[in-house]
């Protein structure tokens, strides 16, 4: 992760982040083995729904969380 702050006058600054994705990979990584275990999908047995799908359907909704733990 990247943080420049650039100063515009005494009481304003702008801030940049720069997020690579090796900074958020692991941790979605972790979050999907997680809900692969608590996902409930209909033609598979609890626990046992491959990550694929998983990622498929709730890939970018968890890196868009992991992202924003990130940022804030």
């Amino acid at each position: 992760m990247n943080i420049v702050r650039k100063d515009i006058d005494q009481n304003n600054a702008i801030l940049t982040l720069s997020i690579v994705q090796s900074d958020y990979a692991e941790k979605v990584d972790k979050k999907l083995r997680e809900y692969r275990k608590k996902a409930n999908i209909p033609g598979f047995r609890p626990g046992m729904i491959p990550v694929g799908l998983v990622k498929k359907m709730y890939g970018k909704a968890i890196t868009a969380e992991e992202i924003n733990k990130i940022v804030s």
